[in-house]
């Protein structure tokens, strides 16, 4: 028996600011609410529940927000993470176990929030819209990307729970294209697009028996297994450097 033995297991989808080095937001493992980083070696105690994603508005730190398990209610906070309330409902979609969202970073107001359906909202999470429907037969997303340079593309990682994983790519007003391709059917787990490119896209795969980080500078038309000698371990997380950056070019279907 471990007494006194302590461990922790932080989820899958820190949120850090982009403007204060001291500040991040994370949920975790049997630890009600999550935790908030504010420079010190003790975090606090902040966020709603011991699994979801969170994410921090990059314009103003006094807004976050946090996703309970299952992705049933949207939680957000708009005095630096002191309290959350919630702000919408997802009961009927039940998601994923963490499930995603991401904030637009260009344009704060809009959001994406993703279980067996993609949802968005243009109003900071006080309304969401479905622009979806049952997206991949139900299975449900475990990943979201987001461009910074236009609101009109999102990419979409979908677990296998029904059928195979699957990677879309959506396009306002051209709708939904599967660009899996050759990746691999293993559990997409996190997809990050360049600052400057919206055609070029990252994600990382979990599972074993295949690569597990691949780049698609094509809008996820082809892609390239760069997991070189990494090793044959599932891949969580991505980062991009910010000093290495491609060219910005628009994105076309």
């Amino acid at each position: 028996m471990g007494t006194g033995l302590q461990t922790g297991q932080l989820y899958k989808g820190l949120a850090s600011s982009t403007t204060d080095s001291n500040l991040a937001l994370v949920q975790s493992q049997d630890h009600i609410p999550g935790y908030i980083y504010t420079g010190g070696l003790d975090w606090g105690r902040s966020a709603v529940d011991e699994a979801g994603c969170t994410a921090i508005d990059p314009s103003n730190d006094d807004i976050m927000y946090a996703v309970n398990r299952f992705g049933g209610v949207l939680y957000k906070s708009t005095n630096r993470g002191a309290s959350f309330s919630g702000v919408f409902s997802f009961s009927s979609f039940p998601g994923a176990w963490n499930s995603p969202v991401v904030v637009s970073p260009a344009d704060p107001l809009t959001l994406f929030y993703g279980t067996s359906r993609i949802f968005r909202s243009t109003t900071g999470g006080t309304a969401f819209a479905d622009i979806s429907g049952i997206l991949d037969g139900g299975n449900q997303a475990l990943c979201l990307g987001v461009p910074s340079t236009t609101l009109d593309t999102l990419y979409a990682g979908m677990g296998p729970l029904v059928n195979n994983a699957d990677v879309f790519r959506w396009v306002n007003g051209a709708g939904w294209t599967n660009i899996t391709g050759a990746l691999p059917d293993r559990y997409p787990m996190d997809l990050r697009v360049d600052p400057t490119d919206a055609a070029t896209v990252y994600i990382a795969m979990g599972g074993f028996g295949s690569g597990h980080v691949f780049k698609s500078t094509n809008a996820g038309a082809t892609w390239t297994d760069i997991s070189g000698i990494l090793p044959d371990a599932p891949a969580t997380s991505i980062a991009i450097d910010p000093l290495e950056q491609r060219e910005a070019r628009p994105l076309t279907d």
